[in-house]
């Protein structure tokens, strides 16, 4: 697929690898398409809808995609650091790995999402909530998810550290099976 000088609103059942959309402002759909180890770096696509899709690998730094929904698609590996995903919805998702270091989760909400060792340090959870999601192993670490909201999740293995900020007690986490990584 050529994409230079091209802009696209919807992508639909395509198998393109490796291709640059980088600075994307009017991309709104995602659908049945392979668009791994692709490029959406510094991209501002409010509102985008992806479903079915595979996007392993695929780059979204510094992206704005907020109030856009995530569904039945695979972000195994991705990277959205610095990134802006406020008051999205992610379902059946996997984020396995992902790095969302940085990123502004704020108000979103993920359900039955895969996160098992997904980055989340220094993310901006407040508000966010997760419904029987896989998290186990994810890192938490320097994160504030005092108001996140963590239903049936199994958040065996996840790291959190002295300055996370737990909706629950230390002991709760411990309890939860979570590892507390830092001095004692």
């Amino acid at each position: 697929m050529n994409t230079e000088n091209q802009t696209f609103t919807a992508i639909k059942q395509k198998a393109e690898q490796r291709i640059n959309l980088r600075n994307s402002t009017t991309l709104r759909l995602i659908s049945s398409s392979d668009l791994s180890e692709s490029s959406f770096d510094n991209s501002n696509m409010d509102r985008l809808h992806i479903k079915d899709s595979n996007l392993s690998s695929a780059d979204f730094r510094k992206c704005n995609m907020k109030d856009a929904q995530f569904q039945f698609s695979n972000f195994d590996q991705a990277n959205f650091e610095w990134s802006n995903l406020g008051n999205n919805q992610f379902h059946r998702t996997n984020l396995k790995d992902a790095n969302l270091e940085f990123t502004n989760l704020s108000e979103s909400n993920f359900t039955e999402c895969t996160l098992n060792r997904t980055n989340f340090r220094w993310a901006g959870l407040k508000g966010a909530r997760f419904i029987s999601c896989n998290l186990s192993e994810a890192d938490f670490s320097n994160t504030d998810i005092s108001t996140a909201k963590f239903e049936n999740c199994n958040l065996k293995g996840a790291k959190f550290n002295i300055n996370t900020k737990l909706p629950f007690l230390k002991e709760k986490a411990i309890g939860f099976g979570m590892n507390f990584i830092g001095i004692q």
